[in-house]
């Protein structure tokens, strides 16, 4: 059994709230301030679903463009099986599709099982965003959890997505 959790990082672990410049520290270096918008809540949520150790994350995120600070930032996140949020990322999705989060997903699915003969093959998955425009695709799969932008992931969307990758 592999589930797999695509990923938004703006809007799902840093609240968009977070990131206005009123709310910003410029004290801190670029990572530290990163690292202060993440919302410790989301982030608890997350590791709370991540506590099942067949659930991995695919990036599904602008911010996957910036690989090695994202891993950096993630890498600062601990889970609840003692490693990290980026212990868990096994990828990203491509980005060939001009911003269709949900044609990218479906990209990647596809190419995943093309390729992995040898390797798990996905049972269950979800989307976490907090976009809802270029996801309708998955959505009408009542695979797309879409949280509130300004909030992030909530304990109560937890529990829903861990209903969803183990039936």
């Amino acid at each position: 059994i592999m589930k797999v959790i695509f990923l938004d990082i703006d809007g799902v672990l840093i609240p968009l709230l977070n990131k206005t410049p009123e709310n910003a520290d410029f004290s801190l270096s670029y990572m530290d301030r990163a690292k202060s918008m993440l919302s410790q809540d989301a982030c608890f949520s997350l590791a709370k679903i991540l506590s099942d150790p067949s659930v991995w994350i695919v990036v599904s995120s602008s911010l996957s463009h910036h690989w090695e600070w994202l891993k950096e930032l993630l890498s600062s996140v601990p889970t609840m099986q003692n490693d990290t949020i980026w212990d868990r990322v096994i990828s990203k999705t491509w980005e060939k599709t001009w911003g269709w989060r949900s044609t990218e997903i479906l990209m990647w699915l596809n190419e995943y099982h093309r390729t992995a003969r040898f390797w798990y093959h996905v049972t269950h998955w979800v989307a976490i965003d907090d976009e809802f425009f270029d996801m309708k695709a998955i959505s009408r799969m009542w695979r797309l959890i879409k949280t509130d932008g300004y909030v992030g992931l909530t304990d109560e969307q937890a529990y829903e997505i861990i209903s969803l990758l183990n039936h």
